[in-house]
């Protein structure tokens, strides 16, 4: 019994270091380690510019870590929108067919520059960012833009939960 809860053993560590930056500012680096069996299985850092925030931001991660599957979740490799998009296009075409257009928008959208970025670096910032570019830049209409968003919108809501 001893040994099966040795390998339960999980421990978090937190440092918070203070370095001067080259415009003599005080920068404060948070830093949280995991250990499980004496191995270290995580580790992130983040720099603030006050020392209060750091230690807030280590209170809230040593939280959210202790959840079952959050160091999993963490240590995920994440995908691109376009991987989301061609995963989407091959595994739902299974279940209904597309149309020509919704498979020609979502290819075009994984050949922008939002497809290159990863699920985790998805906001509504860069999605505004988008359609901004598509309507100032490619002369493109406001609805079809929603077309898009909305496309692009069927693509994250199987995508989140599915994949």
């Amino acid at each position: 019994m001893y040994q099966s809860l040795l390998k339960l053993y999980q421990l978090i560590t937190a440092t918070i270091r203070a370095g001067k930056r080259t415009d003599g500012s005080i920068s404060y680096t948070a830093q949280i380690r995991l250990f499980r069996d004496g191995a270290q299985v995580y580790q992130e850092s983040q720099t603030f510019a006050r020392k209060q925030a750091a230690q807030a931001w280590v209170r809230k991660r040593q939280v959210e870590l202790d959840r079952p599957g959050a160091i999993e979740r963490a240590n995920r490799t994440g995908a691109t929108i376009k991987e989301m998009i061609d995963r989407y296009l091959l595994e739902y075409e299974k279940l209904r067919p597309l149309g020509k257009t919704r498979r020609a928008t979502l290819k075009a959208i994984g050949e922008t520059w939002l497809g290159k970025l990863q699920d985790r670096e998805v906001t509504s910032q860069k999605l505004v960012e988008y359609t901004d570019g598509r309507m100032m830049n490619d002369g493109i209409q406001a609805q079809t833009v929603g077309n898009d968003l909305a496309h692009l919108g069927a693509v994250l809501s199987v995508a989140r939960p599915a994949w």
